[in-house]
């Protein structure tokens, strides 16, 4: 369980250099509504991976029940993705293209960590 919360910790400082990175990249070019939809889809990607390994935790100790509980977690999960999109959609300071690329960046995260074998660390 050790090696888990140090992969997750990992993983979340990973992600908050990635977004410093694009945030700063952002305002730069003077992108505030992309900027802003950054951050939106970031903290939903953050509330994803986090509701993810809460699920992943739990599913262990769950013995016949695991599959209704993954369900009701797993369309939890894309209902916050649906509403980051409309958010992004109705609202004139979020952009949709920062909100998918916000939405995203737990993955990107994740691949590239992956490519470059930092998370052996």
């Amino acid at each position: 369980m050790e090696t888990y919360t140090k992969f997750k910790t990992t993983l979340l400082k990973y992600h908050i250099y990635f977004s410093i990175i694009v945030l700063s990249l952002f305002y730069t070019l003077n992108l505030f509504k992309e900027a802003n939809g950054y951050i939106l889809g970031a903290a939903v990607s953050i509330i994803n991976f986090l509701l993810i390994a809460k699920t992943n935790e739990n599913i262990f100790h769950l013995k016949d029940k695991f599959i209704s509980y993954s369900r009701k977690w797993f369309f939890l999960r894309y209902i916050l993705f649906a509403l980051a999109i409309i958010a992004s959609l109705k609202k004139t300071y979020f952009s949709l293209g920062g909100t998918l690329i916000g939405l995203l960046s737990m993955q990107l995260v994740l691949f590239s960590s992956l490519i470059f074998g930092r998370l052996n660390e």
